[in-house]
């Protein structure tokens, strides 16, 4: 089975094309596929991290099971406590995960 984070040949020609490193007639320049399979492989690790609900902030994943509740119908008034609880575990388990990629500090 063929690692899925690594990019087909039709998705290295979509980049370039996309990218304008195509000639007229769709062909990019061999010197350049390594940059651009590693441009589509890091797009793909970027779209496959967003999409695990585990790789999202606190308040994505609190916003997302609230989502999730008002869908099935759930009353908005009656899920406080609920996700005051699912907080509570995420902080419990996850630690506070903030949407920054910078380190966030504590003061000593």
């Amino acid at each position: 089975m063929p690692n899925p984070i690594l990019p087909t040949e039709d998705e290295i020609r979509t980049a370039a094309r996309e990218l304008g490193l195509t000639d007229p007639h769709g062909n990019y320049r061999p010197r350049d596929r390594s940059r651009i399979a590693a441009a589509v492989q890091a797009a793909k690790q970027h779209e496959t991290a967003a999409a695990a609900p585990g790789g999202w902030s606190t308040a994505h994943q609190i916003a997302s099971f609230w989502g999730e509740l008002i869908g099935a119908g759930v009353d908005a008034a009656s899920t406080a406590p609920l996700l005051a609880e699912v907080g509570r575990y995420l902080l419990e388990t996850q630690g506070l995960r903030l949407d920054s990629d910078r380190e966030e500090t504590t003061s000593s």
